[in-house]
């Protein structure tokens, strides 16, 4: 986690759920930011199961469903369980790591976008938010697919979302199959942002003590 009594700066990964949990469509985006002197923290792919079960359930008080509702509450109480027992398989490997509630991120992802958009978009606006809040998160990479709509959506709100997080830097990456040559280029440079960032935070948390 840390070099040489250096914090290397946190960098949050959002975006489409495939492209950034599969390491060949988003050309090594991990392997990429921890060469260029970051620490990634990967959104886990059981974000989007996480989000069609509390959308479930969302639609089913909405509508004043009972028999949904029920059935919908017992679903996502039997995903909230199995999700604890795998961070307490994992104990101490994963203890600064746990991903925050569904509701959480969806709260703060509705201040970008309504609920009812229903797709990624409002997940890495939330989640986005989170890192940087909850998290201490230093810069974001927003990842998708080259022309996904919801991908094109959240990078067009990323100017408005770094000025509301004290303009943390921001690097949108989309991906159409073929190598980026500039990938390295662009993330030795805002990693260069992201260090300043991430000393300027800390130094802030001093001067408030």
């Amino acid at each position: 986690m840390e070099t040489t009594g250096v914090k290397k700066p946190l960098v949050g990964i959002v975006g489409e759920i495939f492209v950034r949990c599969n390491p060949f469509s988003c050309d090594q985006v991990v392997d990429w930011i921890l060469a260029a002197g970051g620490e990634p923290w990967l959104a886990p792919m059981s974000e989007w199961i996480l989000f069609t079960s509390f959308n479930h359930r969302y639609e089913a008080r909405k509508r004043k469903q009972l028999g949904e509702m029920v059935r919908s509450y017992l679903k996502n109480n039997f995903l909230f369980k199995l999700e604890h027992q795998a961070y307490e398989a994992a104990g101490e490997l994963l203890m600064d790591r746990h991903e925050p509630p569904m509701a959480e991120m969806v709260e703060e992802g509705e201040k970008y976008f309504p609920v009812e958009f229903n797709s990624e978009a409002i997940l890495s606006a939330g989640r986005a938010s989170l890192f940087i809040e909850r998290d201490g998160a230093d810069m974001i990479v927003n990842v998708s697919p080259f022309t996904c709509m919801p991908g094109t959506i959240v990078a067009s709100v990323s100017g408005d979302f770094k000025k509301d997080h004290n303009n943390i830097p921001w690097l949108n990456f989309a991906y159409d199959g073929q190598e980026d040559a500039t990938i390295e280029t662009h993330l030795q440079a805002f990693m260069h942002q992201a260090h300043e960032y991430c000393s300027e935070h800390k130094y802030n948390k001093m001067v408030k003590s």
